[in-house]
């Protein structure tokens, strides 16, 4: 893979499904299989629903943006990246659905605050926004929450990991 998306989709958003597979809390460990927190290369309705086991976390990387290049020629830049989470949750009615989806979304924030971010001014979590699921239709029982996470990081670009 090349340096930029070895940087962007390996160091952020596997690390993120990482970090979420190894957590130990409640909510994460109890009701999410391991196997259900997965990178989201496909988030068509089958593979949010029909694909993978209820509960399930996907993780996606949905943008990569840098405002300033901090140096002449482009050496060191400020990344911002946007990192986009679903928790998608099955329930008897919706109720349950919504209040389990919103328990495993607030302990998968948790979870990202504690344990990435953490470099001040090399690697930061600056953002986040949550959006809750809306019940439209009668029949529904599954819900999906959404999350983004947006972070920073200061990379020197002819220096990068791979």
């Amino acid at each position: 893979m090349s340096d930029f998306i070895s940087h962007s989709i390996l160091r952020t958003g596997m690390k993120v499904v990482e970090i979420l597979q190894n957590s130990n809390r409640l909510y994460l460990k109890s009701f999410v299989k391991s196997g259900s927190i997965r990178y989201g290369y496909d988030l068509s309705n089958s593979a949010l629903i029909n694909r993978f086991a209820v509960p399930s976390v996907h993780v996606l990387i949905q943008k990569a943006t840098s405002p300033d290049f901090l140096t002449l020629a482009g050496a060191r830049t400020d990344q911002r990246y946007e990192v986009l989470i679903f928790i998608t949750t099955r329930g008897t009615n919706y109720a349950n659905a919504y209040r389990l989806g919103a328990s495993i979304l607030g302990e998968v924030f948790d979870e990202l605050y504690t344990s990435t971010g953490l470099q001040a001014g090399v690697d930061s979590l600056i953002n986040y926004d949550a959006k809750f699921d809306t019940k439209i239709d009668d029949d529904e029982t599954v819900c999906i929450h959404t999350m983004t996470l947006t972070y920073m990081k200061k990379i020197r670009m002819f220096l990068r990991e791979a």
